[in-house]
């Protein structure tokens, strides 16, 4: 009928409770982050006071700053990923939705297709042809009643049994070669 563009899923192989149970971790790793920090705060004033703190102070402050980046990078990341699945998926059904719109405006078209304007008329008399198309083809095939397809006989029976399309094409080539031809 119309190309249905197919949306895309935020995760394939896990399940939404796995999903959400990997959300609740990151969520969890981000909050023992920050309780971390605020942890950290008098041990960084007790470091800055000491006479090699310096060096132990820059290493605590490193190390924070790994972990607070990576408890920000799982939820920062699959919600980054999310939001971009999200604004896709969107456009795709709209454009799904025009695709659909078009389409049945193109099959019950009758008169000039108003939204094409200088092809709107030959698409318009291209459905109309295919519709008596379609017609005669199913009168030609309500026609065809008298064939018959059996499996109780055997083919080369079937073959010598009355066919009145191979009789008139017969006849037919008759007419038109003035002998009969070799079936």
């Amino acid at each position: 009928f119309f190309f249905f563009e197919g949306v895309r899923p935020f995760a394939t192989g896990a399940s939404a409770a796995l999903q959400r149970k990997v959300y609740a971790v990151a969520c969890a790793n981000l909050c023992a982050a920050v309780v971390l920090g605020g942890l950290l705060g008098p041990l960084q004033l007790y470091l800055r006071r000491g006479a090699g703190g310096a060096a132990a102070l820059t290493v605590v402050n490193f190390v924070y700053g790994g972990i607070l980046a990576n408890g920000l990078a799982w939820l920062l990341l699959p919600a980054a990923r999310r939001v971009r699945l999200f604004r896709d998926n969107w456009a795709a059904r709209g454009r799904n939705r025009r695709r659909r719109r078009l389409a049945e405006q193109v099959l019950a078209a009758e008169a000039p297709l108003p939204f094409v304007p200088p092809h709107g008329e030959r698409i318009a008399r291209g459905m109309r042809a295919a519709r008596r198309l379609r017609a005669r083809g199913r009168e030609h095939e309500a026609a065809r009643d008298d064939v018959v397809y059996t499996t109780a006989k055997d083919v080369l029976e079937q073959a010598e049994a009355h066919d009145p399309s191979r009789e008139a094409w017969d006849a037919e080539l008759e007419r038109r070669t003035g002998r009969l031809g070799a079936a």
